[in-house]
């Protein structure tokens, strides 16, 4: 190998170095549109193809680069909402999932003792119940025997129960 060769070859390798020591901090922040993971196919090809054709008009002479940011911030903006909902729809419980639910607690020390979810979240020593474990129901009976009983039928939700 000649010396200009080899002092050519040993510029190459420290460039090469350069080149690669620059693109590790990128590399620790992760992806710039994580959310793309969460596309399919299709949705990635006609992501890809509106964020090419907004950032197309960089070339237009008559273009300013402000509109063109917008632009594109628009079909990253109008595509990360398309994916994120898509993903929370394909991904959110189906009717068969409320069965799984927790709908009242059992103290396991006092077997006749059935708590509602309002009186039995947050309660130590408690055991959580599903609808499968009530195939019959049961009533709340916190505050039993008093005029404070709660007596709420723990299967039926009401309006602004999260169940």
């Amino acid at each position: 190998m000649s010396p200009e060769t080899a002092a050519e070859l040993t510029a190459l390798r420290a460039r090469v170095a350069e080149l690669e020591a620059a693109r590790a901090p990128a590399e620790e922040y992760g992806p710039a549109f994580p959310w793309v993971a969460l596309m399919d196919d299709d949705d990635r090809h006609e992501f890809l193809g509106e964020l090419a054709a907004a950032a197309i008009d960089y070339y237009r002479p008559e273009t300013d680069d402000a509109a063109t940011l917008v632009e594109i911030e628009k079909a990253c903006m109008t595509w990360r909402l398309t994916a994120e909902a898509q993903h929370a729809h394909n991904t959110a419980p189906g009717p068969d999932a409320e069965a799984d639910r927790i709908v009242a607690y059992r103290n396991s020390d006092r077997p006749g003792v059935l708590l509602c979810r309002e009186h039995g979240d947050g309660w130590m020593g408690l055991t959580p119940l599903t609808s499968e474990n009530l195939p019959d129901g049961g009533l709340c009976t916190w505050g039993w025997p008093g005029p404070e009983q709660c007596g709420r039928d723990v299967l039926i939700t009401e309006a602004g129960d999260p169940r």
